[in-house]
């Protein structure tokens, strides 16, 4: 089928270094955010169609934010496993 990816055979062919790489990358840029991304959209859409007088907090569309214990980002140490990874 076109447009898919093999992803078992993607595995199969990485080397560890390569999924230390992709492990970093996402500690710097999380992947797979879509139910925030979703609720974004929400408040766009509900923002548009309710005026500007409204009080809409995006957080309202994203109940479940305020559960998620909040991740402290080192940018500098991931950068720096970024660089050892590489051999940089």
């Amino acid at each position: 089928m076109e447009g898919t990816v093999d992803v078992d055979g993607m595995l199969d062919r990485m080397t560890p270094e390569e999924f230390e790489g992709w492990c970093a990358k996402d500690t710097i840029e999380p992947i797979g955010y879509s139910s925030r991304m979703l609720g974004l959209i929400a408040f766009m859409l509900a923002s548009y169609m309710s005026g500007s007088d409204a009080e809409i907090d995006p957080n309202d569309f994203m109940p479940w934010e305020r559960y998620i214990p909040k991740k402290q980002h080192d940018n500098a140490a991931a950068m720096n496993l970024i660089r050892s990874v590489l051999g940089q």
